[in-house]
This record gives C-alpha cells, sequence and structure tokens, in this order.
C-alpha cells in the first residue's frame, strides 16, 4: 500500500496557466539561486521559476516534505505571489500572503469586538445567506432538486429570525443536512478495469461525515476526501485574503466557530460564503468523470486521501476560483467593520482594495469604454476538471477532441458495422415493401443513367486507342495483389466507382475495365 513516504513525485512540476504551481515530493529543496527560484523535487525533477516568466506565479502550493532558506518568502513576497502548505489529506499547515499585511490594530480590535453584536450577527447572516444560496443552485436544475432548493430557501428566510450565533448554527445545520441528503446518491464512478477493485461505499457521494471520526474529518470515501482537500485549498486562499485586507484569520468576527487553539475561526467563517461555489465546482467533477483507483489511497487506519496527480488537479481549479469568489467578501468584510469603528479616523485609514483592485478600477469609470468587466472563472476550472477522457472505459486521453481511446473506438467500430448491417437491409426492405424504393426513384434512375453514359463513353475512349485488350489474368495475378490493403475510400476516389463495385474488385469477384489498371497499379505502389 502506497503511504506518504513512499508516494511518487509528480512529473513534472510545471506553473498552470492561472498561476499554481503545486508540488509534491517526499524530498522536496527550494531555494534561490542567481535571482530564480530552483526547486528540485527529487525524482519529480527540477524547475527554475523567473521573476519574469511567462506564466507569473500567483501560488506556491507545496504538498510535500522537504525544506526552504529563509530567501524563498522573501523572493515570493517580492513577485506578490502568496503560499500554502498542506497535506494530501487536506490538513492546512500554513499559508502566507505575498505582501505584508496591512497592520492595522484598530481594525482588528473591531473584529474580536463585533462577535455578539449585532455587526456581527449581520455579518454572519450574509457570509450564511450566500452559501445556502450558492449550494441550492449547485444542486443544478430539474424536478428532482427544485423541492431541495425551495427547502434551502426557506432556511434563508430564517435566517433574518435568528437573534444570536447559536441560532444562525442552528439553521445553518439544518439546510447542511438537506444539502447532503440531496447529494447522498450521486454515484462516483470508476474506470470499467477498476470497478472490481472499489468498494461499494465509494461509490456513491454517502454522507458528508466519516465512518471513522463521525465528522468531516478523516475522509473514508473518495468523494469525502475529494470535498476535504477542495474546501482545505479554499481555506488557505480565505486566510490569505484575510491577511491581505490587514484582518486576523484566528479571530471570528461572528461567533459561528468558537475560539479554538490552533484553529482559524475567522477563516471558517467566511469559508461558509465560498463553499457554494466549491461544492459546484466538486459536484461537476463527481458526475463528468470517471476515477481510477490508483487516484486515492486508503492508509493504514482506514483514512482515504489523493494521490498527488489528482489533488494538484484539484488545486489548480479550487485556488482561481476561491481567490476569485473570497476577493469582495474579504474587502467587503473589512469595510464593514472599518464603518463601525470609533476613534480618530486616523488609527484607521481608508483601507486598499488589493484583492479586486476596486478603487483603481473606479478611478477609470471616466474613460472607460462599456461596462466593468468581472471575472468569472467557475465554468473553466469545471471544464478543467475534466480531462480528456474516453466515454467507454475513462482512460485520460491527450486529444481533447476524441471522445474514444483506440481500443475502444475498434470496438464502437465493429459493433456499429453490425448494428448497420442487421437494420440497413431491414429498413431497406420494408421501404420497398412499401413501393418506397430509394433505388427506384426519379431522381435516383436519372442519376444512374447519367453515371452508366459517362463511363460507357470513357470506355469507349480507352478501346478506341488500345485495340488489343489484355488478358483478364494479368489483373488478377499482378494488380489484385497490390491493392488488398488500399482502402476502399482511396480506390473509390481514384476509380470513380461506387464503394461496393470497389469491394468486389479488391475481393477478385469482378475485374474492372482495363482503363483503371494503371491507376489501381500506382495506388498499390507499382506503377511506372
Amino acid at each position: 500500500m502506497r503511504t506518504d513516504s513512499t508516494a511518487a513525485a509528480i512529473k513534472p512540476p510545471a506553473v498552470s496557466p492561472d498561476g499554481i504551481l503545486f508540488l509534491y515530493s517526499p524530498t522536496l529543496s527550494l531555494k534561490v539561486h542567481y535571482g530564480s527560484l530552483r526547486i528540485d523535487a527529487g525524482r519529480g525533477g527540477t524547475l527554475v521559476v523567473d521573476r519574469a516568466s511567462e506564466l507569473k506565479l500567483k501560488r506556491l502550493v507545496i504538498a510535500g516534505h522537504g525544506w526552504w532558506t529563509f530567501e524563498v518568502p522573501k523572493w515570493l513576497d517580492g513577485i506578490g505571489a502568496s503560499w500554502l502548505h498542506l497535506d494530501l489529506t487536506g490538513r492546512v499547515l500554513g499559508s502566507g500572503p505575498g505582501g505584508i499585511s496591512p497592520d492595522l490594530p484598530a481594525l482588528r480590535r473591531q473584529q474580536a469586538l463585533a462577535a455578539g453584536v449585532e455587526a456581527g450577527l449581520a455579518i454572519g447572516r450574509e457570509l450564511l445567506t450566500r452559501k445556502l444560496l450558492g449550494q441550492a443552485a449547485a444542486l443544478g436544475h430539474g424536478p428532482d432538486v427544485e423541492e431541495t432548493q425551495a427547502m434551502m430557501r426557506e432556511h434563508v428566510d430564517l435566517l433574518d429570525t435568528c437573534p444570536d450565533a447559536a441560532a444562525l448554527r442552528t439553521v445553518e445545520a439544518r439546510a447542511a443536512m438537506i444539502f447532503w441528503q440531496a447529494l447522498a446518491e450521486l454515484p462516483v464512478r470508476f474506470a470499467a478495469a477498476d470497478e472490481p477493485k472499489v468498494p461499494a461505499a465509494w461509490r456513491t457521494v454517502g454522507r458528508r461525515a466519516s465512518t471513522l471520526t463521525g465528522s468531516p474529518r478523516g475522509a473514508s470515501t473518495p468523494a469525502q476526501a475529494i470535498w476535504n482537500f477542495a474546501y482545505s485549498c479554499a481555506a488557505g486562499e480565505v486566510g490569505i485574503a484575510l491577511r491581505s485586507v490587514g484582518l486576523d484569520p484566528g479571530i471570528s468576527p461572528t461567533g459561528l466557530h468558537a475560539d479554538t487553539p490552533r484553529r482559524d475561526s475567522a477563516t471558517y467563517d467566511v469559508l461558509e460564503s465560498v463553499r457554494g461555489a466549491i461544492d459546484c465546482l466538486v459536484i461537476a467533477m463527481i458526475a463528468g468523470r470517471r476515477f481510477h483507483r490508483r487516484s486515492f489511497v486508503q492508509l493504514p487506519d482506514g483514512r482515504v486521501r489523493l494521490t498527488a496527480l489528482l489533488a494538484r488537479e484539484l488545486a489548480e481549479a479550487v485556488l482561481p476560483l476561491a481567490r476569485e469568489a473570497v476577493a469582495p467578501i474579504a474587502e467587503g468584510l473589512a469595510r464593514m467593520l472599518a464603518d463601525g469603528a470609533s476613534g480618530p479616523k486616523t488609527h484607521l485609514p481608508g483601507l486598499p482594495t488589493p484583492l479586486t483592485g476596486e478603487a483603481r478600477s473606479k478611478g477609470r469609470d471616466g474613460i472607460r469604454r462599456g461596462a466593468r468587466k468581472k471575472p468569472d472563472s467557475s465554468r473553466r476550472m469545471a471544464r478543467a476538471l475534466l480531462p480528456p477522457a474516453c466515454r467507454r472505459c475513462g482512460i485520460v486521453m491527450d486529444d481533447r477532441g476524441r471522445q474514444l481511446c483506440d481500443a475502444c473506438l475498434e470496438e464502437w467500430r465493429t459493433e456499429a458495422t453490425a448494428r448497420f448491417s442487421a437494420s440497413g437491409p431491414q429498413a431497406l426492405a420494408r421501404m420497398r415493401a412499401q413501393g418506397r424504393d430509394p433505388a427506384r426513384t426519379p431522381q435516383a434512375v436519372g442519376k444512374m443513367r447519367q453515371t452508366k453514359e459517362q463511363t460507357l463513353a470513357a470506355d469507349q475512349e480507352w478501346n478506341a486507342v488500345h485495340r488489343e485488350k489484355p488478358d483478364r489474368k494479368m489483373f488478377l495475378l499482378d494488380v489484385l495483389p497490390l491493392i488488398q490493403d488500399v482502402p476502399l475510400s482511396t480506390l473509390v476516389a481514384a476509380t470513380g466507382l461506387s464503394k461496393s463495385h470497389c469491394s468486389t474488385i479488391q475481393r477478385g469477384q469482378k475485374v474492372p475495365h482495363p482503363r483503371h489498371w494503371r491507376v489501381l497499379a500506382e495506388l498499390g505502389g507499382q506503377g511506372p
């Protein structure tokens, strides 16, 4: 069984189009060498990232083991990149924003005082409203989910009646139960070759709580492992966003999450508001993909985690989506807390908008042509999690334009030929019995007559030049063996004869007119 210490490194590491660099190796080392970030991934090879590389690094995700030098965080700060350290079970070990967080004690004090008062309650309502509406939308559209979506929207209305954070948690827990019950029977499909190896409990999303721990932590199925890792990536992005606007990830402004040691309560408060976007992404991934058994590892204690390759795919899709979703929420939270602060305004100057660029964008309203564009990467990220896989066996292919692999394509062609061989003559017989013979329509008769006249004229023209007609045995001995491997479509294009006629020629049942012999010999590679 593969464990963390023996898992293979990802080959090769590379910066994604969205600026994500995911690294996994048991022996990672990172250092700054001649102004560039040099990464040694052991068996995964070596990667050098320049400051001015074409794909700009925005997030460095480390899921392996190793070391880095003190210059690495400074180098990341210099290019405005952030880092996130987590393991493959989804446990966040650390994170850091690219730039130095704004040091605003008055804002952090207001953040700590908000819990338990009306400001914190309003923030909690807003975050949970976003969550419930997002999860209702993530369920999709159709008669089977409309009732569930209506029930979740009813719980949104109940949030306005909650007098405190405990009541908000109760309503949110009831809505979460409805959401996960609706997803419990969603199938998790595996490649046909892996189906016998997969336990029955792995074949559906099932309960959100693990059978091992009774809580979402410690995933016992692949679906739980996928959701845990996706939420952890989003949590890392939320923590980076809060630090970037001057907030403390550990102090809950709402009281939704208690001040537990070694837990970033504010991060998990704000994470609630982006869970809907993450859920939509994961649901699209599970519904549209066939997984491989080797993409998941079952640890000795029964927990299930992702392998590095699937973890990289998920991180490269979730991080940009979470970054885009949380940016306006984090900046709005900072402004809401700042507006409620008391004391001299010099203690809390105007807040920048480093995540959305809203302040900079407003300055261009007078010269901008058209409406302000808002990024939306949700569809693109969902497509990124659906690799070009064979629709039959689920094997991943390199060409996104193909639907079947070579083996399945051959099987499909055989089956299609058998279906046509059985259905085609039957359909033709029915049409003829009804007096609708397609070969006897005026258009078909006229076309056949024209073709016969052209063929006869070409034959007579050749006969007028060549007085002696060659022996047909010459064709059978010298030409026929050469065209056995020539496709029928090529024979049709070269001779102008019908496909059925060319088929009888290739099988030796008919001998074509001598004017075609030279062309057929050239197709076989033996012409002069």
